[in-house]
C-alpha cells in the first residue's frame, strides 16, 4: 500500500508471509489522478488525433485553450493532492477500464476526399439537425462554411434545417447564410409553410448551388413540395441536350394535427 508522507517522501507499507508489518520509504510523491481528468486527457489526445486536417481547425481552437505551449496537458490539473484512499483510486481505475476506450474509436474513420479533379462535381449531403439564422456568432455555419471550402463543394444538400422562413426573425436567406468569399450562390428552400407559429420549425429542405455550375442552373425549373410541407427541394442544371435534376428529400414525422 501506497501513501504520502510530510516531506514529499513515499512510504510503503509491507507485509510479509509471516505477517510482520514493515515500511520502506522512498522519495518523492504519490500524486492521485482523478477519473475526470484523465477522461479529459483521452479526450484530448482524440482531438489532437483528429486534427490532420483543416476539417478540424475550429476543433483546435478549442482544444488550445487548454493546452500549454507544448502542446500537452498541464500536470498541474493532472495531480490531485488529497489523502485519498487506495480503494477510492483502485475504483477510479476501474472506471476507466470499463470505457473500454480503444484506438479503433479514437482513430479517423473514413478519407477526406482529394483535391477535387478538372471536370469533377462534387455534391454533399447532411441531416443538419437545424441551422440557426444569426449571420454572426453561428458556428454550426461557420462550420458548414469552412467544409464548403475545403471540400470545393459544387451542390450541397442539407435536410431538416428546421427554419420557418416566413417568420419575421428569421431574416437572412441561405444565400446571405452560407455565402462565402466572391463565388457564386444559389439555394433553394423549402419549409412548411401551412404554419407560422415559431421561428423553429421541424423539418425542411434545401439546395445550394456554387460557383461556375451555378452557370447552367435552370432558374425556371427550381421547384419545391407543391404540397407546402417542405418535402423535397429540386434544382436541374442543363447543357448540350442534357437535363440532371437534383434532388434533396424528406419524410417529416407523422404529426395527428
Amino acid at each position: 500500500m501506497f501513501r504520502n508522507s510530510q516531506q514529499n517522501q513515499r512510504i510503503i507499507e509491507l507485509i510479509d508471509d509471516n505477517g510482520v508489518h514493515s515500511q520502506q520509504i522512498l522519495p518523492g510523491r504519490m500524486n492521485i489522478t482523478n477519473h475526470q481528468t484523465v477522461l479529459a486527457a483521452l479526450e484530448a489526445r482524440a482531438n489532437r488525433s483528429s486534427g490532420c486536417n483543416k476539417l478540424s481547425s475550429f476543433d483546435d481552437k478549442l482544444l488550445s485553450s487548454a493546452l500549454d505551449e507544448t502542446g500537452t496537458v498541464a500536470v498541474d490539473i493532472l495531480c490531485d493532492d488529497s489523502d485519498d484512499s487506495v480503494s477510492e483510486l483502485q475504483q477510479e481505475i476501474k472506471n476507466i477500464n470499463e470505457f473500454s476506450i480503444t484506438d479503433e474509436r479514437l482513430k479517423i474513420h473514413g478519407l477526406l476526399p482529394s483535391k477535387k479533379g478538372e471536370g469533377t462535381i462534387r455534391l454533399i449531403y447532411e441531416n443538419a439537425n437545424g441551422i440557426n439564422n444569426r449571420l454572426s456568432n453561428n458556428d454550426k455555419v461557420e462550420k458548414a462554411r469552412e467544409i464548403h471550402d475545403d471540400l470545393e463543394v459544387d451542390v450541397v444538400a442539407y435536410n431538416e434545417h428546421r427554419l420557418n422562413m416566413k417568420h419575421k426573425s428569421n431574416v437572412n436567406g441561405f444565400n446571405q447564410l452560407f455565402r462565402g468569399g466572391e463565388s457564386t450562390i444559389q439555394s433553394v428552400v423549402a419549409h412548411n409553410v401551412h404554419e407560422n407559429i415559431s421561428k423553429v420549425q421541424e423539418g425542411g429542405t434545401c439546395l445550394m448551388m456554387f460557383g461556375p455550375l451555378t452557370s447552367s442552373l435552370d432558374h425556371g425549373a427550381e421547384k419545391k413540395d407543391p404540397s407546402g410541407l417542405g418535402r423535397w427541394s429540386v434544382m436541374t442544371v442543363q447543357g448540350e441536350g442534357f437535363k440532371t435534376r437534383i434532388v434533396c428529400g424528406y419524410n417529416p414525422c407523422y404529426n395527428k394535427n
